[in-house]
């Protein structure tokens, strides 16, 4: 610590002069790549890579950083209402999908059904339909 004493200044002169800028940058420039959801989601992978923009950065200084913390993620209420109406817009995507997979499987079991028993008549009767398209 006596070199950046010496040639940076005083723990406030080094806080405020070279570990805020630097830890800005890094945070903006990884962020950056990242939507909001991963942000979240991806919290380790980002905290990671600031971590290595910071230990790379603060070299030139002979300071070494033992990583961050990301405790929290903030958006305006208006990004948070957009996250939410997206989320709300998926779920509904999704059970849409799985009402119309229901309907499908509900329609071929009423066509075997159907089938099957018209089958059992012609075996019963003995009477085959030739213009039947076979199943």
């Amino acid at each position: 610590m006596s070199w950046v004493y010496t040639h940076v200044g005083t723990e406030n002169q080094i806080a405020m002069g070279i570990l805020a800028p630097v830890l800005s940058k890094a945070f903006k420039a990884v962020v950056a790549k990242y939507t909001a959801e991963e942000l979240i989601t991806k919290r380790n992978l980002v905290k990671a890579e600031i971590d290595v923009r910071l230990a790379k950065s603060l070299l030139t200084c002979k300071t070494l950083v033992d990583g961050v913390n990301i405790t929290n993620f903030s958006f305006s209420p208006e990004f948070e209402k957009a996250i939410e109406r997206k989320q709300v817009a998926q779920q509904r995507s999704l059970q849409a999908q799985y009402e119309l997979d229901r309907a499908s499987v509900k329609a071929q079991q009423k066509s075997c059904h159907g089938q099957g028993g018209r089958r059992r008549h012609e075996t019963q009767t003995g009477r085959f339909d030739t213009h039947a398209s076979p199943a």
